[in-house]
């Protein structure tokens, strides 16, 4: 969404987006959400700073209350909104971080999986968002909980995996490097990831090693293929992570390097 609709209609469509998030249509409601995401995009903190104590409550709302789709639309929605008002969200920031943090262990069924990674990602951005002396004092709180939900094994296909793989990245460079001495609890885990050998497979036909997927794609279009990519896609960003442990902690990482 471009800057111009925001200046243009944003005095009539933010108001009225807040006023749609009490739809008592769940999936309305949701969509509502949704869309007060996308007008974050672009959107100046001078038009977005007299709604937030509205937006704050509506949406705390569905994340406390709301079905799976409410949640997860809920709390992106509210870290967008967080995000564009930069560090005029300082005073909220400490409740903030209650309200999340609470999310995350009240809602430990499966359904919730991607509420939770999305929570993940929510106090991330928010975390990166606001001044470093208001983050600092919740630096500790924030990793230990992230720390516990990398340790759950979780499964192969659950989102918290890759979300927790972006966070830790903007918690480092956020930290620079006060984050070191948690790489003890840290590092493991992405260097496994890492390491991965990727299972891959075509539609069909299961787990394959990449020669024989290569060997079932037809250039001709002839058959239909579905390259499952998704542990492809952690061992990149685990391997990108890596690089930014190095770049930003330099010296810290020299203990895990072999």
């Amino acid at each position: 969404m471009t800057e111009d609709f925001q200046e243009t209609y944003g005095l009539e469509v933010l108001p009225a987006l807040i006023q749609a998030i009490d739809d008592p249509v769940p999936r309305v409601s949701a969509h509502c959400a949704s869309a007060i995401t996308n007008f974050m995009d672009g959107a100046s903190e001078e038009l977005v700073l007299p709604h937030m104590g509205a937006l704050s409550q509506k949406l705390g709302l569905h994340m406390k209350n709301g079905i799976s789709i409410q949640k997860e639309n809920a709390v992106t929605a509210f870290a967008s909104s967080a995000v564009a008002i930069k560090e005029n969200f300082d005073p909220h920031f400490n409740e903030t971080m209650d309200l999340l943090l609470s999310c995350l262990q009240e809602n430990p069924q499966p359904e919730y999986r991607q509420f939770r990674a999305q929570v993940i990602e929510a106090i991330t951005l928010i975390s990166s968002g606001v001044s470093i002396e208001v983050f600092k004092p919740q630096a500790d709180r924030i990793i230990q909980a992230m720390i516990f939900i990398q340790n759950q094994k979780l499964e192969t296909n659950d989102p918290q995996r890759s979300y927790l793989l972006s966070a830790w990245q903007r918690i480092c460079l956020r930290m620079k490097h006060e984050f070191t001495p948690y790489l003890k609890d840290i590092l493991p885990n992405i260097l496994s990831t890492a390491n991965l050998t990727p299972e891959m497979g075509i539609e069909g036909s299961g787990g394959a090693d990449l020669t024989d997927v290569l060997k079932e794609i037809n250039p001709e279009g002839e058959k239909k293929t579905n390259i499952m990519t998704d542990e492809i896609d952690e061992k990149d960003t685990a391997i990108q992570m890596l690089v930014v442990f190095i770049e930003e902690l330099g010296a810290g990482c020299y203990d895990y390097l072999q």
